[in-house]
């Protein structure tokens, strides 16, 4: 944080990763986010209550409200999802997959196949 008052003065790469993840999980706690990311309680709490935070926050929030934004999002997770099959598909071919990594490798397909359906609104 660096500033007397305990303002964070400037957003940093971790806590843009904090903003990430407040957007992808908008109900996780303080808490949650503190041991996930290794930091007190109290750190947490003081980098989500400062006005530099709040403002990146709210940036954030309304750029995944774009059109555009949520499109190019979806269309890369749809990319990264298409790559992984393919490698799940080939390491499955091999004679050595038990049938627990197989179950397992249904179950991530099926996730991410709900998670990349286009939702109707």
């Amino acid at each position: 944080m660096g500033h007397p008052t305990g303002q964070l003065q400037k957003v940093g790469h971790i806590h843009e990763c904090i903003i990430n993840e407040l957007c992808a999980n908008p109900r996780i706690t303080q808490l949650e986010l503190s041991e996930m990311f290794g930091y007190t309680p109290t750190w947490m709490s003081r980098v989500i209550g400062s006005d530099s935070f709040k403002a990146r926050l709210a940036e954030r929030r309304e750029e995944l409200l774009r059109p555009d934004v949520r499109q190019r999002l979806n269309d890369r997770m749809q990319t990264v999802v298409l790559q992984s099959m393919d490698v799940v598909q080939k390491k499955l071919n091999q004679p050595e997959v038990s049938a627990e990594m197989a179950l397992q490798a249904l179950g991530l397909a099926s996730s991410a196949m709900n998670m990349t359906r286009p939702k109707v609104r």
